[in-house]
């Protein structure tokens, strides 16, 4: 598109910031147009990365940063996507430093708790584990209190939005949860297993997946 062909032509001429600063307004016009269509927010944000990737440094400064961060709270606040129905998104987030790259981690995993989002599918599914793993298996370096208690019980949560048709497949995202809880260390696995196991008040309520629980009942008819 239009898009494509200005970066293609002035990356490298011109500041990395100006051409996002240019998508930023085609996502403000996608809003207007097009409503949600997540077609074309992976449109405008495929550009950007071709804009990041053609320039000698793949590292971003402050400011090129901060326009970054403006581009990708568009669709999420305006659209009400999450991060993880957007392609590109955790592409261009993999580009921002460690430290504000695991605040926006942090942010959408919270996020897609809140939201109860279910997770059916593969690819869905493995969009949110790229998210979580780093969160969880970096949790040994030092940290808030509060922000290590949560971000793990949100990430434990992500064990209740899954709702595979097929149980075999919940229960190897089962697995790969499980592993990246260990490679969180022991207080990750001691956090992770208090949320996930029921307590006194809950013991009427399963904690199960849900594609478990509906199996169970049919069971017990």
């Amino acid at each position: 598109g239009f898009l494509d062909k200005v970066i293609e032509e002035q990356a490298g001429i011109v500041p990395l910031r100006s051409l996002i600063e240019l998508a930023v307004l085609f996502m403000q016009l996608a809003v207007r147009s097009y409503g949600g269509e997540v077609k074309y927010v992976d449109s405008i944000m495929e550009s950007v990365v071709k804009a990041v990737e053609l320039q000698e440094s793949k590292e971003l400064d402050k400011e090129d940063a901060e326009t970054l961060l403006e581009l990708l709270e568009i669709p999420l606040e305006s659209f009400r996507l999450s991060v993880i129905d957007i392609v590109k998104a955790p592409v261009l987030i993999s580009y921002l430093s460690p430290k504000i790259k695991r605040a926006v981690e942090k942010e959408v995993l919270i996020g897609l708790v809140k939201s109860k989002k279910r997770l059916n599918s593969m690819e869905m599914t493995e969009r949110v584990l790229n998210f979580v793993a780093p969160l969880v298996e970096s949790i040994e370096k030092k940290e808030d209190a509060y922000e290590f208690e949560e971000v793990q019980t949100n990430a434990a949560a992500i064990l209740h939005l899954l709702e595979f048709p097929d149980p075999h497949q919940e229960f190897a995202i089962m697995l790969r949860l499980k592993d990246i809880f260990i490679k969180g260390g022991m207080s990750c696995m001691k956090t992770c297993l208090l949320y996930t196991s029921p307590s006194p008040r809950d013991l009427s309520t399963s904690r199960m997946p849900s594609s478990a629980c509906k199996k169970k009942k049919k069971n017990k008819i």
